[in-house]
């Protein structure tokens, strides 16, 4: 895909909250040194993956400083192993009740509320427009600070998903720990006692007569 025309167009929607941002570790054949060794040869490349909400099309870039400056929280959450989310508010807090319609969203490309408001009218086919006016109805109240509550859940959601990312990990530590002591376990089982020697009686030892 070209990067001209849909680059340009995407950094225009930079600025709505409309765009979606994965960086992700891929791979570069590295012509130089796989003709001067006579095989293919490649290399690590960490690349970045651009599309506007609601879109299927994306343009893919080989990572440079511009990248890590204008979209610094994914290139942190990516250097640090921790899902990319999107710039915005949850669909959750529009939709707490209806996981559906959450699962609908994020299947075509939509990750926030921001998203949902923005997404163009002509692409408004695989779910009803009221979703639409909804997200903007809450964008609306947000700016004329209507919606209190609503950020302290966002908050209150975030610190939550905090919390459970640590007890899984802490989890995963502890079974890890368990399964080491149960290997060590098995291994000591599986160790013969060494054989001792047997031990001589009390008295003389039984004269042995040799048959002439």
């Amino acid at each position: 895909m070209a990067e001209s025309a849909n680059w340009m167009d995407m950094e225009g929607a930079q600025s709505s909250g409309g765009l979606n941002v994965q960086f992700y570790r891929g791979t570069k054949r590295d012509v130089y040194n796989s003709i001067q060794n006579g095989a293919p040869i490649d290399v690590g490349i960490d690349y970045v993956k651009v599309s506007n909400a609601g879109e299927k099309d994306n343009v893919i870039h080989e990572v440079n400083e511009l990248h890590k400056r204008r979209w610094p929280d994914q290139w942190r959450a990516y250097q640090e192993g921790r899902l990319q989310i999107a710039d915005g508010a949850p669909l959750d807090l529009l939709f707490p009740g209806n996981p559906e319609i959450v699962s609908t969203l994020k299947a075509n490309n939509v990750h926030t509320i921001e998203q949902l408001a923005d997404y163009p009218d002509s692409s408004l086919t695989a779910f009803t427009p009221t979703w639409k006016a909804k997200a903007q109805q809450f964008l609306k109240g947000k700016a004329d600070n209507r919606f209190p509550e609503l950020e302290a859940r966002a908050k209150q959601a975030e610190t939550e998903l905090a919390e459970m990312k640590a007890m899984v990990q802490q989890l995963m530590v502890a079974q890890q720990g368990v399964q080491t002591h149960s290997a060590d376990q098995v291994e000591v089982a599986n160790i013969a006692p060494s054989a001792e020697p047997p031990r001589r009686g009390p008295g003389r030892p039984p004269k042995i007569h040799e048959e002439n």
